[in-house]
C-alpha cells in the first residue's frame, strides 16, 4: 500500500497541526492536489480531524516502518514529503526491502549459466527445509513445555510412618488388636494423641468438641466393668 493511501485510510492530515509542525505552502499545496489512488472522500488533507505529526509518528511505528521511538516529527514531515514527491512509495518498509532483494536476485539470474542457476535453486530449497526444520523444533519445544506437569508425583509421597512403641493397656487388648489386623494403626493414633495439645474430641450425642481425657476416662472404667464381669464370668 503507497504511504498516502495509508495516512489517507487512518484520517488523512490535520492541516493546522502540519503547518505549525513546519509543512510550508508548498507542501500544503501538493498534499491538497493528490486524489489519484486515495479512497473515494478521503481527502489527504483535512481541516477538522486527522493526524498530527506525532500521530503519524505512532502509526508509523506500530506498522514496522521505522523502530519505536526512533523518528521525531521532523523525520515525520521529511517522509511525508518524500511520499508527496513520489506517490508510489510504499508504506510498509518491508516491501521495499523484499522488493530489492527479488531485484537483485533477477538480476543474478540474468547474469549466471543454467549450472549456477541449478546450484542457487537448490541451495534455496535446502534454505527453505532448514528453515522449516528449525521452526519445527521450536515448536516441539513449546509442546514439550505446554505438556510438562505442574504437580510431580513426589509432590504427594506419603512419608513412611514412624515407629512408636506399642500403646496397649494389657496383652489381652494387644492380642485382640493383633487378631483384626489394628494393632500399628492403634499405635499410631495413640501416639499422635498423646502428642496433640488441647486434646478434643467429638461428642456425637452432643454434637460438639468436648475434653478427650474425660471420654477416655469413661471409657477406661467401662473396660474395667467388662473386665470384672469377665472374670466373674469365668469364677462362676
Amino acid at each position: 500500500m503507497p504511504m498516502l493511501r495509508m495516512i489517507a485510510d487512518e484520517g488523512g492530515l490535520n492541516e493546522r497541526a502540519w503547518r505549525e509542525a513546519g509543512f510550508n505552502a508548498d507542501d500544503i499545496a501538493q498534499a491538497r492536489s493528490v486524489r489519484q489512488g486515495l479512497p473515494k472522500n478521503k481527502p489527504l488533507l483535512r481541516r477538522k480531524g486527522g493526524l498530527t505529526p506525532e500521530d503519524l509518528v505512532q502509526r508509523l511505528a506500530e506498522t514496522g516502518y521505522i523502530p519505536n521511538g526512533a523518528v521525531t516529527t521532523t523525520r515525520a514531515i521529511e517522509i511525508t514529503r518524500t511520499a508527496l514527491r513520489n506517490p508510489e512509495m510504499p508504506a510498509n518498509s518491508q516491501a521495499v526491502t523484499r522488493s530489492a532483494e527479488l531485484e537483485d536476485m533477477l538480476s543474478r539470474i540474468d547474469a549466471e549459466d543454467e549450472q549456477a542457476l541449478e546450484q542457487m535453486f537448490k541451495q534455496s530449497q535446502a534454505d527453505e527445509i532448514e528453515g522449516d526444520l528449525q521452526r519445527l523444533r521450536e515448536r516441539e519445544v513449546i509442546r514439550e513445555q505446554m505438556n510438562e506437569p505442574d504437580v510431580k508425583p513426589e509432590q504427594f509421597e506419603t512419608p513412611e510412618p514412624e515407629t512408636v512403641a506399642p500403646q496397649t493397656l494389657n496383652e489381652r487388648q494387644r492380642y485382640v488388636l493383633d487378631r483384626v489386623g489394628l494393632a500399628e494403626e492403634y499405635d499410631q493414633a495413640m501416639e499422635a494423641y498423646a502428642r496433640s495439645e488441647g486434646k478434643q474430641v467429638f461428642d456425637p450425642e452432643s454434637g460438639r468438641l468436648v475434653d478427650a481425657d474425660e471420654v477416655l476416662e469413661e471409657i477406661d472404667e467401662q473396660i474395667e466393668g467388662l473386665n470384672e464381669v469377665l472374670r466373674c464370668t469365668v469364677r462362676a
